[in-house]
């Protein structure tokens, strides 16, 4: 009887720690992606130019204000050209400039952006 108790005990225990793998793991999955914010900011401005910095935040899941100093960035480096109209703006994205990384120079942002769905390269043809 005290074995019997034992092993349920230990099978008990088993489950629980297996349990907790299986939850850290698939919380781990579930906690990056393969693209950073600056990547879903300028695929989100790529495909829809009047898009506010709400609603881009919105949709990304980050703050506004982290979408404006990632516009800023953006803008900064040459990647987009932001011009007003009225009280909106429309962005327009700069497709021969080339990613930043140094591993990924000979890539141009038009080519990674149709990747993600981006049509401009193609309108433009």
């Amino acid at each position: 009887m005290k074995i019997l108790s034992f092993l349920l005990i230990a099978v008990k225990y088993f489950y629980k720690i297996v349990s907790a793998i299986r939850v850290r793991r698939k919380s781990a999955m579930s906690d990056w992606t393969f693209l950073n914010n600056h990547a879903l900011v300028l695929s989100f401005l790529s495909k829809h130019p009047l898009i506010t910095a709400r609603e881009v935040a919105r949709s990304i899941g980050i703050t506004e204000r982290a979408v404006r100093t990632i516009i800023a960035d953006l803008d900064d480096a040459g990647y987009i050209d932001r011009k007003k109209q009225g009280r909106r703006v429309i962005y327009s994205i700069n497709p021969r400039l080339s990613l930043r990384h140094h591993t990924q120079r000979e890539i141009n942002i038009g080519n990674f952006l149709e990747v993600l769905g981006w049509e401009g390269i193609r309108k433009r043809s």
